[in-house]
């Protein structure tokens, strides 16, 4: 579902869709914060950050989207990113010998 750029809204709680992003944040915050307390040495691999950002993710694709078809917005369909990459090039230095100095 795109969201044009002039028709921006916040999500009503009447979608399907705003529960399931409320569950994400939810899950995504108590695995953050309860994970550091579990004493595993396989638990301290990873970031308990990125280890939510993974199951968020997984749970997401893998589950969410093909069964329960209630994906949530996504940032491409919120918001176009548009651009390339910045060009590499060397820069102007003046010739004033004191430029290192002025930096």
């Amino acid at each position: 579902m795109k969201c044009p750029a002039d028709k921006l809204e916040y999500m009503s709680l009447g979608e399907g869709r705003t529960w399931v992003t409320l569950f994400y944040i939810f899950m995504t915050m108590s695995i953050i914060h309860l994970l550091p307390k579990v004493n595993n040495k396989y638990v301290k691999l990873m970031p308990a950050a990125m280890i939510a950002i993974i199951i968020g993710t997984l749970l997401e694709q893998l589950v969410n989207r093909p069964y329960l078809k209630l994906g949530v917005r996504t940032v491409d369909e919120t918001a176009k990113i548009s651009g390339d990459f910045p060009t590499i090039h060397v820069p102007n230095l003046p010739a004033n010998p004191d430029w290192p100095v002025i930096i």
